[in-house]
């Protein structure tokens, strides 16, 4: 007789889905399962881990960074950006660099597609030329979801 674990949680990560998944499997499948929780938890870091480590040297910069006139990076929209990488998946971090403004914003741009999007303390703006549409908006408010929504559709 086979034992069916139920997973009633919904926005969950599929790394926390498959620890559920394990519990009260055989040994043989639970090895299977814990080598593929681990394969995919590596996986999943690679992006993110990299996009967390930029924003901790981004908050090394001080005023004059980048000459007479640049501002350090806001610990405002610093918080900002980590809250969206709370909530998103490695993949959305494949085919963006990030970097600083002179005037203490943080500037995202696309490898893949070429948008851009700024990033300040209360809101955000982006830009791109999409399947020959332009997509963009200005003093878009901030939250971390609307953030990630905009990041999917301009990537």
């Amino acid at each position: 007789m086979s034992t069916i674990t139920a997973y009633p949680q919904t926005g969950m990560s599929p790394v926390d889905a498959l620890w559920t998944l394990i519990q009260g499997q055989s040994r043989n499948v639970r090895t299977v399962l814990s080598r593929l929780l681990y394969e995919q938890q590596v996986a999943t870091e690679v992006n993110l881990s990299k996009a967390f480590d930029r924003l901790d040297h981004l908050a090394t910069l001080e005023d004059g960074w980048a000459g007479k006139g640049s501002y350090a990076v806001s610990s405002q929209v610093l918080s900002n950006l980590r809250s969206v990488l709370f909530i998103s998946e490695d993949t959305d971090w494949r085919d963006w660099m990030i970097g600083p403004d002179v005037n203490a914003t943080l500037s995202l741009q696309s490898k893949k597609t070429g948008g851009t999007i700024s990033l300040g303390a209360n809101e955000f703006s982006y830009y791109v030329s999409k399947n020959g549409k332009e997509l963009h908006d200005s003093h878009v408010p901030f939250t971390s979801k609307s953030f990630l929504d905009v990041m999917r559709k301009i990537a």
